[in-house]
């Protein structure tokens, strides 16, 4: 149990911090990229200044000194031809360039906002201006801008991954100690719902919260919930205790009063007095049930485990019921795998199987079969028993193991309704699991199977 609320904490956990961790690495990459786009605004218009600069410059060459002496300056500049573009053209032909670029080589890109100038080795941002009948086209490589936005790219990777990752594992720990309580509250609901720890509390660490005094009103309803709980259940011990006695007396005073020949030579008062045996010894029997059910449900039925073959007490339970079943012309088959055991105690385990086939019989039309087969696995020994009987409605089938409910099909049958509740009860007072499937239609027949932690195979 504690190991289940662990995992589904964790589980939990994991969940919320993955979801978190999706939306902050979603919103980082979002604000990266406008980072971005916005760095790429901020160099080209760097690029721009410094093309508008030069331009200007060489402009003012122009108009003072002339043609001559702008190319005589330009080339004492001696200006990096990676990196800038320079053309001179007039009507008649290209005057100057520091660039030997053929027309096939060239794609313009035609954006008033970005005139760009594409080569096979670089990307130009270009400026085009006329003055004084020359055409001027000043360019700039994107080169060095590339490589200053690609290590900037690289300087928001390792400063944001590193922050997601600690911010992950610092959510994933909050996470964990923020479900602490719930954790408790599930474990105290797991043992209060399986009714064997009746003291259990939760644990209220942080009473101002709001989770505090969740925890303090539960544990209010608690206390009430096991005051009604323990006041039934003395109630029935008490009740269970006071009459077992007097009805044993009763019934044994009847069974004095039968071996009295007056009375064997009245048929009506010899048939009164063995009715009334029967009932007393019908009601007794209804008490001890009652009470092995109480036991069993609060943890306090006595288990005598020991290691046993379930196989041999399944052919103690079947000779047991194998002139009944002759009678009715059914048939009881065994089914069994390799040899196993299992720990458990040997009195209660016979005592489910004789209920298993009580019921099996009841209800199963005569010259039919009843199957009970054992299957062992690694961890546990599955019992099940298969008739084909009438079947179960899906309107009694959650109900079957209720104390006291009988379905309409077993009103004309014998029965105190309370053979499946103790089967249900021993089995999982053996930490095991009673399950059921059923069907009314062709072919009928209800399956009940029990499951049993197994302590290995025999060798």
């Amino acid at each position: 149990m504690g190991s289940s609320t662990s995992d589904a904490q964790a589980l939990t956990s994991f969940q919320l911090s993955k979801r978190i961790g999706l939306t902050l690495c979603v919103l980082c990459l979002f604000f990266a990229s406008i980072a971005d786009y916005f760095l790429y605004q901020s160099l080209v218009s760097k690029d721009f200044g410094l093309i508008d600069a030069r331009m200007q410059n060489y402009q003012r060459i122009l108009s003072h000194a002339g043609l001559d002496k702008l190319i005589e300056v330009i080339e004492q500049e001696q200006v990096d031809s990676e990196l800038w573009l320079i053309e001179i053209s007039d009507p008649r032909g290209r005057r100057f360039t520091n660039q030997n670029l053929s027309d096939e080589s060239l794609l313009r890109l035609t954006d008033p906002r970005w005139p760009v100038l594409n080569t096979e080795k670089n990307r130009w941002l270009v400026r085009n201006e006329v003055s004084e009948g020359l055409s001027f086209t000043l360019g700039l490589g994107s080169l060095e801008r590339q490589e200053q936005q690609v290590a900037y790219r690289w300087a928001m990777l390792f400063t944001l991954l590193p922050l997601i990752l600690i911010s992950l594992f610092l959510m994933h720990r909050i996470h964990r100690h923020a479900l602490h309580p719930l954790r408790d509250f599930l474990r105290t609901s797991q043992q209060m719902q399986q009714q064997t720890d009746l003291h259990q509390r939760f644990r209220v660490a942080e009473p101002d919260t709001e989770l505090g005094q969740l925890a303090e009103q539960t544990n209010r309803f608690l206390d009430t919930i096991e005051r009604l709980f323990n006041g039934m259940q003395a109630s029935l011990d008490n009740v269970a205790h006071d009459l077992r006695t007097p009805l044993a007396r009763q019934r044994l005073r009847v069974e004095q009063l039968l071996m009295q020949p007056s009375v064997q030579n009245d048929p009506q008062t010899f048939e009164a007095l063995a009715t009334i045996s029967e009932e007393s010894e019908r009601i007794e029997k209804m008490l001890t049930t009652l009470m092995d059910i109480s036991q069993a449900e609060t943890g306090t039925l006595p288990l005598n485990k020991q290691p046993l073959d379930p196989e041999a007490i399944a052919l103690q339970a079947i000779e047991v019921y194998s002139f009944i079943a002759e009678d009715k012309g059914c048939e009881i088959q065994l089914k069994s795998c390799a040899p196993c055991t299992l720990v458990a105690d040997e009195l209660r385990l016979r005592q489910v199987l004789l209920n298993l086939l009580d019921n099996a019989l009841k209800f199963s039309p005569e010259n039919s079969r009843i199957e009970l087969s054992i299957r062992c696995t690694d961890q546990h020994t599955i019992i099940s028993v298969q008739d084909q009987g009438c079947g179960i409605s899906e309107e009694d089938l959650p109900h079957i193991f209720d104390r006291l409910y009988r379905g309409d099909k077993s009103r004309g049958s014998k029965g105190l309704g309370l053979g499946l509740s103790l089967v249900k009860a021993v089995i999982e007072a053996h930490g095991g699991e009673l399950r059921v499937s059923s069907t009314t239609e062709a072919p009928t027949g209800s399956c009940f199977t029990v499951s049993l932690p197994a302590s290995g195979l025999l060798s």
